[in-house]
């Protein structure tokens, strides 16, 4: 029917919405490199700084509240989107680890504890309506969850490599992560209507978990090793 089809339509077109934001940052590194290699750096921090204020002068102004939101379109949030601030820390991170391979990472670690501590605070006493909890990219979710998802990858890549066979699974899971990302949405869509109509999800709660979690996992190792 057409209202299935919409259906569809919608779950596949909220899954290509960071998509798009990926795509904008792959430009803007595929743009940089037709400058000459001691300005690229320099030009990518000016758009990321010229971002930056965007965002902040859209959160001061009220942009990214209820009201705002009914305001803007999709051309706004190509350019007043917190989201976009992240895939920029992720390139300066490397860029920096790149430069300083040596740093201590238990700096990174303490910093990732104390900003995922704070997130964690702030997601269950500070969100109101209107905020995070409504559009995922709001301007609260880059400042805190994402601070301390960038501290979590600098500990990452700086600490130091151990070699046990829990440690190997885990880096053979992150492998899979990519593919776990791209294809959550559509797997949690597709089993969602079996479990519906079973109705597991309320009987089997924890077992209907699970079992989406395992699919998930078998899949994108599926992708991972065919596709990607």
């Amino acid at each position: 029917t057409s209202g299935a089809k919409q259906n569809v339509a919608i779950d596949i077109s909220s899954e290509n919405r960071t998509r798009a934001y990926e795509l904008y940052i792959y430009l803007m590194v595929a743009a940089s490199l037709l400058l000459p290699p001691r300005w690229r750096n320099g030009a990518l921090g000016l758009v990321a700084l010229g971002m930056l204020v965007i965002v902040v002068y859209t959160w001061a102004t009220g942009g990214y509240t209820p009201a705002g939101l009914a305001r803007a379109n999709y051309i706004t949030w190509f350019y007043a989107g917190p989201i976009v601030l992240e895939f920029f820390a992720g390139y300066f991170l490397y860029r920096l680890l790149c430069r300083r391979p040596t740093m201590n990472w238990l700096w990174w670690a303490l910093a990732t504890l104390v900003l995922a501590a704070y997130a964690t605070y702030f997601g269950r006493v500070e969100m109101t309506q209107g905020s995070m909890a409504e559009f995922y990219y709001w301007s609260e979710r880059t400042l805190y969850i994402g601070l301390a998802a960038c501290a979590l990858v600098g500990t990452a890549l700086l600490a130091p490599v151990v070699r046990s066979p829990v440690v190997q699974w885990l880096a053979t899971l992150g492998n899979y992560s990519f593919a776990i990302y791209l294809l959550h949405n559509l797997v949690f869509q597709v089993l969602q209507k079996p479990l519906l109509l079973l109705n597991a999800g309320n009987r089997y709660r924890s077992v209907s978990l699970c079992l989406v979690i395992v699919v998930l996992i078998l899949t994108s190792v599926l992708y991972y090793r065919f596709i990607e």
